[in-house]
């Protein structure tokens, strides 16, 4: 989460993991592909992470953040139309 998101979200009372990101592009592969997927994105002089992978459904949605497990549930709408 870059800091202006950051501090928007905080200014507005909004979760920036229920954001949706105009413009952002979600690639999703199988984990053996990842590396040379981010290094040729990154090559454009694109930011490239992994941010995630793709689980079982019995485990449903959750986050992971610093080593810890939260159940979270799927935005209905995105956050930023709570301001409005």
């Amino acid at each position: 989460i870059y800091p202006q998101c950051e501090a928007l979200c905080r200014k507005f009372n909004l979760d920036p993991l229920r954001l949706i990101a105009s413009g952002a592009l979600i690639v999703i592969s199988p984990p053996e592909d990842a590396g040379k997927i981010i290094k040729n994105i990154r090559k454009h002089r694109i930011r490239a992470d992994i941010i995630g992978e793709v689980t079982s459904v019995n485990k449903g949605y959750n986050i992971i953040k610093e080593g810890k497990t939260y159940p979270a549930a799927m935005p209905v709408i995105d956050e930023i139309g709570r301001i409005f």
